[in-house]
């Protein structure tokens, strides 16, 4: 996770300072800040759905008998 980490800042850092030159660097930081936050927004969310999914399936073996070894 970790490389993966600082594999996309590496490659993302001179662009990133680039689109700062053209576009400023208030429009560019606050791009970037929205995008952080949706992603992160959609991790919290496939965490949380992953840990419903796992709870409505013990429920499932909860509920069946012969399941519940």
């Amino acid at each position: 996770m970790v490389t993966a980490y600082a594999l996309a800042f590496g490659s993302l850092l001179l662009p990133g300072g680039r689109l700062a030159d053209l576009l400023g660097r208030k429009v560019t930081f606050l791009t970037g800040l929205a995008g952080f936050a949706g992603v992160s927004a959609i991790g919290g969310a496939s965490v949380n759905f992953a840990i419903t999914e796992f709870q409505e399936a013990k429920t499932v073996v909860h509920a069946i008998p012969p399941l519940q070894g």
